[in-house]
């Protein structure tokens, strides 16, 4: 993509000049399945007809809307005419967008201590005071106050000067979030309540990386934090309260990868609710193992019903046995929510490795984002569609390709887990259970279900879809079980080791 300002993700974003350029995918039934477009927008009133356009055509699912960019250079336009090239269709949402930017999450648990303790402190009294100050001003002087009147108001000796800013700017994101959320939730409440203690956050020009240890700065004349650190020098780095010991959140900027891939395979990904994933690359078929990440989901489900039925029914508002129950409640949650992120890591992390071993340079995954629109099939089916978390298994699978060098697509996948290997029959009625009969009696090609919407995927993406591909019998696929005590970062716990 060409590194122009960004604007807007907004659809009906109205700049206050012009030219600007508007940026979308077009989606494309042949070659490529989604081209990023551009158009030069030179007038208040081209700017109204391409917002039009965009809403007809996005649902139509013709078009997705992506960015408004300036400056426009006749140069630099990506004119569909001269330049064409395959994007991941899932960064075509600004939301999804902003969660697939290339950032990497590091987490250090650093214990507790009192410099720690007082700086959390010093944090959590400069928000405050810009908690009061902002909302004194607007019941007293109807003025709403900007970020930037009130990190000059409130300032902090004990803070560098761009982490006593970032407690100022949190109030503010919180109010942004306050307003996004009151849009849909007219009760939603704006961020009003004191903090005794708040994160900690430090900027990159409060950072220093010498000798392995991370250099900290909390102003002129005071003492820094210093952190152990065998790692590269972070963009950021946020310590909060974990409710046992303090933790050090640490980002890294990575640049996606757009190419040029090298040659390889190509694989189908087939995500599924029993089975987290299936993959085809054209030799052998991997299927990931979902039972147990059932378990942990219907284990959560079991748990959340019996304690709110306990708390609700059987408890007085505002006792000591509610409020310990409610907390009780919370921990267990948690737990379960740690082990399920964990199972995640991990399986996702092993279908990787081997499609890497494999020779897999491609990742063709099969686009299930719109699949609980419109779609009712009873209470207990329809809490295990809006349950299963397949955006989260996408976008595990797609960082962890992309690290490898790996592209990765997003293809749609109607009929492919009706349509029939051997002949190309389409069935009318998706297969029973995790075996793939062919109801054309002159076939009968029995296979496993996930394996024939891979297979199918990949073909797709190829453009070869419904052709008949199989002469004899397929081999079984292999499956992937979850093992736990897979390490995911190896070469960061090693390195950590060695200091």
């Amino acid at each position: 993509m060409v590194l122009d300002e960004l604007l807007s993700f907004r659809i009906h974003f109205w700049p206050s000049h012009f030219p600007i350029e508007a940026r979308y995918y077009e989606y494309r039934a042949t070659g490529p399945s989604l081209i990023l477009m551009s158009r030069r927008i030179s007038t208040p009133e081209e700017l109204r007809d391409f917002q039009q356009e965009v809403i007809r055509r996005e649902q139509r699912k013709e078009w997705s809307f992506l960015a408004y960019y300036e400056p426009f250079d006749q140069e630099k336009s990506l004119n569909p005419c001269v330049a064409r090239e395959t994007i991941y269709r899932f960064w075509s949402r600004a939301k999804e967008y902003s969660y697939m930017s290339a950032y990497q999450v590091r987490r250090v648990h650093i214990g507790k201590s009192e410099q720690l303790d007082e700086l959390a402190h010093e944090c959590g009294r400069l928000y405050s005071q810009t908690v009061i100050s902002f909302w004194r001003t607007v019941r007293h002087k109807g003025i709403w106050l900007k970020p930037k009147h009130l990190m000059r108001w409130h300032t902090s000796k004990k803070l560098h000067a761009h982490t006593a800013d970032a407690c100022v700017q949190a109030f503010f994101a919180a109010m942004n979030s306050w307003r996004e959320r009151r849009k849909d939730d007219p009760d939603a409440k704006p961020p009003h309540k004191r903090k005794r203690y708040f994160r900690i956050e430090y900027k990159r020009s409060a950072m220093s990386l010498v000798d392995g240890r991370l250099r900290l700065s909390n102003g002129k004349g005071n003492t820094p934090l210093v952190l152990p650190w065998p790692w590269e020098l972070p963009n950021t780095v946020v310590i909060h309260w974990t409710g046992t010991e303090y933790e050090a959140i640490a980002t890294y900027e990575q640049l996606p990868v757009h190419g040029p891939f090298l040659p390889g395979k190509v694989a189908g990904i087939d995500l599924g609710e029993v089975h987290i994933a299936a993959a085809h690359d054209g030799a052998e078929t991997h299927i990931l193992n979902g039972r147990l990440l059932r378990s942990k989901v219907q284990y959560r489900n079991k748990l959340q019903a019996t304690l709110n039925s306990r708390i609700d029914k059987r408890m007085k508002k505002g006792s000591k046995g509610r409020k310990r129950v409610i907390r009780s409640k919370k921990k267990q949650l948690k737990k379960i929510e740690y082990q399920i992120r964990d199972i995640e890591h991990k399986q996702t992390s092993t279908l990787i490795t081997t499609l890497h071993q494999a020779g897999v340079q491609t990742l063709v995954i099969g686009d299930v984002r719109d699949i609980r629109q419109g779609l009712d099939v009873g209470s207990k089916t329809n809490q295990k569609l809006h349950q299963w978390a397949h955006g989260s298994i996408r976008f595990k699978l797609t960082y962890k390709a992309q690290r490898l060098g790996m592209e990765v697509v997003l293809q749609e996948e109607t009929h492919t887990s009706k349509t029939c290997l051997k002949c190309g029959h389409r069935r009318k009625s998706s297969p029973r259970g995790r075996v793939f009969r062919c109801t054309n009696k002159q076939c009968r090609f029995v296979w496993h279900r996930d394996g024939v919407g891979a297979t199918n995927i990949r073909y797709k993406y190829r453009g070869d879809f419904g052709v008949p591909h199989v002469v004899g019998v397929m081999a079984p696929p292999t499956g992937l079980r979850f093992a736990p005590h897979t390490r995911v970062a190896r070469v960061e716990r090693e390195a950590a080791l060695l200091q």
